[in-house]
């Protein structure tokens, strides 16, 4: 789409016969997996969500060339080269929806609206003064929930720190559900999120993009993970960081806190809390 100049003053239409690509446009990024994110993202980079619109396969003429036909048949084809005649009309028709597609109804989405909402509550994490003792919980908690679903997994012993890493990155995710815009591409976003170029990991983590991509720094460094500079897991990290490195100043908890997160406005939140 971006190698396409368009001349008219409106903004461009975009038709498609995929209801399940409809569906991911209207559906949050942290919730669809991976590979679904970053096309759904890249795509909105470049159009808006009300710009798509739905297209019957009969009258869509690429729906030609994906179903296989003979060149011949193309050739004498006004179908092929000039669209349906609809396009050439002052009017456009508004093509319905009639029914769900399998697929949608599979991954549990309605049609050209947003996922139903799932229940996120982070609300807990506002009882802990201590990050340290923040992680224990959680991953004790977690530890319980895997030794429910298999007597096999041990419920006693030390905390790992494979089991640590676990539990940060539980809380990390869940306070980018609740807390964070559901799409950080959309013109409505704070620049504060857009301008940071985020993305989905291969864990359905948001990360911040960045020019570092090909450094050989460890993937935290080069994509931190983003947190809000409002939320109580943010603050709890910077006091941890603050305390461990004996009382460090603004400059350096903010260059440690970097290390591995994003906040926005960080300088002002450790300042906040240091001082």
């Amino acid at each position: 789409m971006s190698s396409i100049t368009f001349e008219a003053s409106l903004p461009p239409l975009y038709y498609t016969d995929s209801t399940v690509v409809l569906t991911w446009l209207r559906t949050p990024l942290y919730r669809l997996k991976v590979f679904e994110a970053n096309r759904v993202s890249a795509i909105l980079k470049a159009s808006q969500v009300d710009q798509w619109r739905f297209v019957r396969s009969e009258v869509n003429p690429a729906d030609i060339a994906s179903r296989g036909c003979l060149p011949t048949d193309l050739l004498g084809s006004d179908f092929w080269f000039y669209g349906p005649p609809w396009l050439r009309e002052e009017t456009l028709p508004l093509f319905r929806l009639c029914g769900q597609n399998q697929e949608a109804n599979e991954s549990g989405m309605s049609l050209l609206s947003r996922a139903a909402p799932e229940i996120y509550d982070d609300a807990w994490m506002a009882r802990f003064s201590s990050f340290q003792r923040l992680m224990r919980v959680t991953a004790l908690i977690l530890r319980l929930a895997d030794h429910a679903r298999s007597r096999s997994s041990p419920l006693t012993g030390p905390i790992s720190a494979k089991e640590y890493s676990r539990a940060l990155l539980a809380c990390v995710r869940l306070v980018q559900r609740t807390s964070l815009p559901p799409d950080l591409h959309s013109s409505s976003v704070p620049r504060e999120y857009r301008q940071l170029n985020p993305f989905v990991d291969e864990v359905g983590l948001v990360r911040v993009g960045g020019r570092i991509r090909n450094s050989e720094a460890p993937q935290d460094q080069k994509h931190p993970l983003l947190l809000p500079h409002d939320h109580q897991i943010t603050r709890l990290v910077i006091d941890d960081i603050h305390l461990k490195h004996f009382h460090a100043g603004p400059t350096l908890t903010l260059s440690l806190l970097r290390s591995r997160f994003w906040v926005p406005r960080a300088l002002k939140v450790i300042k906040s809390r240091t001082y």
